[in-house]
């Protein structure tokens, strides 16, 4: 067994291993830490440090358990109470439309980036489920981007423009399906519109920064977009492990 797995393995019982003054600790919730396991824990001490030492963080990467099932956040638990009927003003999406506006698009080069901005934000696959469970999903198709050339110049007020944004500002998006996000193209004479609408069930306001900076990035600057390492998936599991220990 990895390094990692070992360390997650006993995350998951509420044991955090972590080093003070260059030697190995940890903090367990009581009766957890047993014989059993302080032998275990000796026999790979060195390693340990070694890994420990070197990490900059204590959450575990875990990429064979990516697409397991994992729990919703408490916000994303109220997100979804919103969006049923058990409040009076339930029924309520909590989800951000905008509008971006660049130079006239290549429509070719702009679905290959915006490919590879999916492939590097796991959340952008992701699907959410009433049950209080989310899942990064393995396989899946990504929809083509709905494009539409205007013979004209750029108006905020062109007829199009607003029929899209009437639509997409008050589309709904239902629980266990995917994709939860919905991204368009209008091009004019002189600029293209990106019409971005997206459930904030699976990012918020800095992680759609984050995904507009990576289109942008590999669009305009031709940046080939790396792993990000950490997932949402590591961060929650790690989240719950911890409370464990209290």
């Amino acid at each position: 067994m990895s390094i990692e797995k070992t360390i997650l393995k006993y995350q998951k019982q509420g044991i955090r291993l972590f080093l003070e003054n260059g030697k190995l600790c940890y903090n367990s919730p009581k009766g957890v830490m047993n014989k059993a396991i302080q032998e275990e824990l000796s026999k790979i001490r060195d390693e340990l440090i070694d890994f420990l030492a070197k990490s900059c963080s204590p959450v575990i990467i875990d990429k064979e358990n990516l697409n397991e099932e994992f729990d919703l956040t408490n916000m994303q638990l109220a997100y979804t109470v919103g969006k049923g009927e058990l409040y009076k003003y339930g029924q309520t999406n909590c989800k951000i439309y905008c509008e971006i506006k660049y130079p006239v698009i290549d429509i070719a080069k702009f679905k290959k980036s915006w490919t590879d901005v999916i492939i590097a934000n796991e959340m952008l696959h992701a699907v959410i489920y009433n049950d209080g469970k989310q899942k990064i999903l393995k396989d899946y198709n990504i929809p083509d981007i709905r494009y539409t050339k205007r013979c004209s110049k750029y108006h905020f007020n062109d007829e199009h423009l607003e029929n899209v944004r009437k639509r997409l500002s008050s589309k709904t998006y239902e629980l266990g399906k995917w994709p939860l996000y919905d991204i368009e193209i209008t091009s004019f004479d002189d600029y293209s519109i990106i019409h971005l609408s997206l459930d904030m069930l699976i990012a918020d306001f800095t992680s759609i920064g984050v995904i507009i900076r990576d289109l942008e990035d590999s669009y305009f600057e031709d940046i080939k977009l790396e792993n990000k390492g950490i997932t949402f998936r590591d961060i929650i599991v790690f989240d719950e492990n911890f409370k464990k220990n209290k």
